[in-house]
């Protein structure tokens, strides 16, 4: 008995279905987690920049050193755990939380201070050259009696908001999986519950187109399928009827003409 590759193709492509839309609602969840993390990542890093704003740059107005500056900014970034620099106008580093400032390339050109010179505030996300890691910067134009005197930027790592992400989307990849699995199962079972009836019927066809008239068919059901297997079942029935009513009208000529011979 051969498969019904009719309603087998459309399991396959059902199930082919299912895991493309798994994996697509957990890129999307993944990367919605991702955003939002990052949004509120942003939101704090501003209001942490607004705070050096106000610690640093009266600093750097008064008579401190820049290795003073410098001191207090890395005491700061270490007391927050964030990221922070203090940028002249030309995008000199003045001082950096984590490096040393004469170490440091020159700023201007970097994303978040070209949107902070133009707009007075920018962010942006990449790499950090400095310290090999993925970073969201925001950073604050300073601005004294109408002037930008620098720039504050302060910067996060976003290696553990990445890694939770992912951790977020394989949970929900895993669990979309077992649904997956559990609805693949009911398929496999609907498949086999309406493929075995059309298998049936098709072999019995073929027996039929064989001149085996009495192969059953057993099958019984309240839907299409039952009407069908009726309808064959009762179209082989009047076969055979015609089959044996040619066949015995055929013995009786057979006799007529024997008799006629005779005789």
């Amino acid at each position: 008995m051969r498969r019904s590759s009719i309603l087998w193709n459309i399991y396959i492509g059902f199930s082919v279905l299912l895991i493309a839309t798994a994996a697509l609602i957990g890129v999307i969840v993944g990367r919605q987690v991702r955003d939002d993390a990052q949004a509120g990542i942003r939101q704090a890093l501003a209001a942490r920049a607004r705070l050096i704003d106000a610690i640093a740059y009266p600093v750097a107005g008064s008579a401190s050193t820049p290795d003073e500056l410098d001191a207090e900014i890395k005491r700061i970034g270490r007391d927050a755990q964030t990221r922070f620099t203090v940028i002249a106008p030309d995008g000199t580093v003045i001082a950096d939380s984590d490096k040393p400032p004469a170490t440091m390339d020159n700023h201007a050109s970097r994303p978040e201070i070209l949107m902070a010179r133009s707009h007075g505030e920018g962010s942006a996300r990449r790499v950090s050259d400095t310290v090999e890691q993925p970073m969201l910067y925001y950073a604050r134009a300073v601005v004294r009696n109408g002037q930008t005197v620098g720039f504050v930027r302060a910067a996060l790592s976003l290696a553990e908001i990445d890694a939770r992400a992912g951790r977020m989307r394989n949970a929900i990849l895993f669990s979309a999986l077992l649904g997956l699995a559990a609805a693949l199962a009911a398929g496999y079972f609907i498949a086999r519950h309406y493929s075995r009836p059309i298998t049936t019927m098709i072999a019995a066809a073929a027996s039929v187109a064989d001149g085996n008239y009495r192969q059953p068919i057993d099958i019984s059901r309240a839907d299409e399928l039952g009407d069908l297997a009726d309808a064959l079942r009762k179209m082989t029935a009047k076969s055979l009827e015609r089959i044996v009513s040619l066949d015995d009208e055929r013995k009786m000529l057979s006799t007529i003409l024997s008799g006629m011979i005779e005789g």
